[in-house]
């Protein structure tokens, strides 16, 4: 299904990441909160869910000249637009819940006559007719327990029943339909102007109008939001062109080619939708964008209706010679043999969002994220390319705490993780206190993408910056540190350790901003502090063991805030340099070669001290050497004057780099 909208015209969006750096905490006076933002600031692009179809990069790829279906395949990969069966009795839920509805039949516009309404009162014909701009009251009776539907014209009833039809001409009517609490609300609301092309106050307007098929109107618990028995609206009518005439999904005055694409979509959408009824509407669909937009007469009667209803007859079936006979057929969405619903948005951030990232963790072949480039198209003129919200301290809080997220206050917020389309995947929030939580945004997660749009109050989850505004305002009372259980993710060496500068890395458990972080060892035995840091945003935290000298150490982490202390076991830690000998593979008798090598890390003046060994002989001391300023060292020797085969291996001895034996190399002299 569609996802609801904050706003009617145009089928919303979708999702982008957010960065934002965390502000550094202040320090917290006696008894006093930290404060906090007064409001946060939010910068995106897009409305709407992300799936599928983008209607603004429709329209832009049919300003390149693609046509409808190029547009459909490029959307739906590996879809294809084809010509399929729909059916003449859609219901689409015009009206739930109500306690008095009121109908007056009227004269289209554009014809000379019309308006008289029928009615069937449980299938049968009633003999008389409701005349042209006769104001008829449906209300709600109990009749020996049951909910039935009592029809009355100025203070005559003039039809009961379970069911009551209304018809009239759709070539020449239209039934203006309105409810209320009372009957004279009712009747208030379908006011008194008539709908007269250019005539003002209702210049291209006529408002909750419709044209086609007929009203069906049953009281009960149909749909029912609390225990009270009330009424229920449904308009029957032909899918493939009668309900698209009213679709107010997309302005009419948009190239032809995108309206044809919006046409097939909706189409192919709602007919997977007429195949099951709705229990709240007993209807297929309602006119919301939960579902599809349905405007009814309003759409046609507008400015450009005629092109878009060009673009609806120009995607119905081509068999028969009658309307009618046409509109049982249409152009709809198909993968493969199976038809597939038209999921579409108002525009997205770029790329549209596979299926995965929103509604659930399996893949859908054709739902999958695509070039949305045309979104973000000057020509398309898309109000919302860019986009800018804010939420305020109090609503923020109030809509976390409503996803179960309990935190007092809201001192910084950010995306840590993003979507490989640019939706939301993970917010990070800190309160005032330095609590971090970290909120995994998806399908099953701690909240879907579209819990997160209007937890943020956003259009879409295509959020690229989030900024605290400069005022603020005290944090919460409740806002207290929580203890820390743990030190995790700390990157104990797994091999000795050269005696440089090494990092050590870790995160506190739970995440914490402003967390106190020591480096210590063990020496003649107590525990001593090397260095110390404090954890960032992220509950994460690194910390500096400068040059320490060649030794065996033991080591622990102490995490610390203003509810105690958590500490690491201790580990165990080598620390020692390298030497390196190089020897070349061969040499002549009696003749000199040069045996070199190097410190690591490269460290001037260590003396180094070269052995030699002749065939099975014993291991001399020959020479000592000093490292130059790079760590390197070398010595030409003189080869002995028979042939054999000669070893050499170097020692030393160091503070800084500990006691060392290099590898042993040979050599063959000839």
């Amino acid at each position: 299904m569609r996802v609801k909208r904050t706003k009617p015209l145009i089928a919303m969006g979708c999702a982008i990441a957010i960065s934002f750096s965390f502000m550094a905490a202040p320090a917290r006076a006696v008894d006093a909160p930290n404060p906090v933002p007064a409001s946060f600031t939010l910068t995106g692009s897009g409305w709407g869910h992300g799936l599928g179809m983008s209607q603004y990069g429709a329209y832009g790829m049919a300003l390149d000249g693609k046509k409808a279906s190029e547009i459909i395949e490029h959307y739906y990969q590996g879809a294809k637009v084809t010509v399929a069966d729909t059916p003449t009795n859609l219901r689409v839920g015009l009206m739930q819940d109500k306690k008095y509805v009121a109908i007056r039949g009227e004269q289209n516009p554009d014809k000379s006559s019309g308006g008289t309404l029928t009615l069937w009162v449980d299938g049968v014909k009633q003999e008389s007719t409701v005349a042209v701009n006769k104001t008829i009251i449906f209300e709600t009776v109990t009749v020996a327990g049951k909910a039935e539907t009592k029809v009355t014209s100025g203070d005559k009833k003039i039809a009961q029943g379970s069911k009551i039809i209304v018809k009239w001409s759709n070539t020449n009517s239209l039934v203006n339909l309105g409810s209320g609490s009372s009957a004279q609300a009712a009747i208030t609301q379908l006011g008194t102007v008539l709908c007269i092309r250019n005539a003002l106050p209702a210049l291209d307007k006529c408002p909750h109008r419709y044209r086609y098929g007929y009203l069906e109107l049953t009281s009960g618990s149909i749909g029912a939001k609390d225990s009270t028995v009330d009424l229920n609206v449904v308009n029957v009518l032909r899918l493939s062109d009668q309900y698209l005439y009213g679709l107010g999904e997309m302005p009419s005055s948009w190239h032809i080619e995108a309206l044809k694409t919006q046409v097939i979509a909706a189409r192919s959408f709602a007919l997977i939708k007429s195949l099951k009824a709705q229990s709240y509407c007993d209807c297929n669909l309602d006119t919301t964008d939960g579902s599809q937009v349905f405007s009814g007469f309003s759409k046609e009667f507008a400015s450009y209706g005629d092109k878009w209803k060009q673009a609806v007859n120009e995607t119905i079936g081509t068999t028969g010679t009658t309307q009618a006979q046409k509109a049982s057929q249409g152009q709809v969405i198909k993968n493969g043999s199976e038809i597939i619903s038209g999921f579409y948005s108002s525009s997205t951030g770029g790329k549209t969002q596979p299926r995965s990232e929103v509604w659930g963790t399996g893949t859908i072949s054709w739902l999958v994220s695509v070039d949305d480039k045309w979104s973000q198209d000057p020509r398309v003129n898309n109000p919302y390319a860019n986009w800018v919200d804010s939420i305020s301290q109090e609503t923020l809080v109030k809509n976390l705490k409503a996803k179960k997220i309990e935190i007092p206050d809201v001192a910084a917020i950010e995306v840590s993780a993003s979507y490989a389309s640019g939706g939301v995947k993970e917010l990070k929030i800190r309160d005032s206190a330095g609590n971090v939580y970290l909120v995994s945004v998806g399908p099953g997660k701690d909240v879907t993408p579209d819990g997160l749009r209007g937890m943020l109050g956003v259009r879409s989850t295509y959020v690229s910056k989030i900024e605290p505004v400069t005022t603020t305002i005290p944090g919460s009372e409740e806002s207290e540190v929580r203890p820390l259980s743990s030190v995790t993710r700390v990157n104990w060496p797994t091999k000795v350790i050269a005696p440089i500068t090494y990092e050590f890395k870790g995160r506190v458990s739970p995440i914490q901003f402003g967390a106190e972080v020591k480096l210590q060892h063990f020496v003649s035995g107590k525990w001593r502090t090397i260095a110390k840091t404090q954890t960032n945003g992220s509950g994460t935290w690194s910390v500096e063991w400068e040059n320490p000298n060649a030794g065996k150490y033991q080591v622990r982490i102490a995490a610390t805030n203003k509810k105690g202390t958590v500490k690491t076991s201790a580990s165990k830690i080598s620390v020692a340099g390298k030497l390196k000998l190089t020897v070349p593979a061969s040499a002549k008798k009696g003749k000199k070669a040069t045996i070199s090598g190097a410190v690591s890390p490269a460290t001037p003046g260590v003396k180094v001290t070269l052995e030699r060994k002749i065939g099975n002989g014993k291991w001399k001391k020959i020479t000592s050497v000093t490292t130059d300023a790079k760590g390197k060292w070398s010595t030409v020797r003189t080869m002995p004057n028979t042939a054999s085969k000669v070893y050499f291996r170097v020692t030393t001895s160091h503070d800084k780099l500990g006691k060392l034996k290099s590898s042993v190399k040979s050599l063959v002299v000839k």
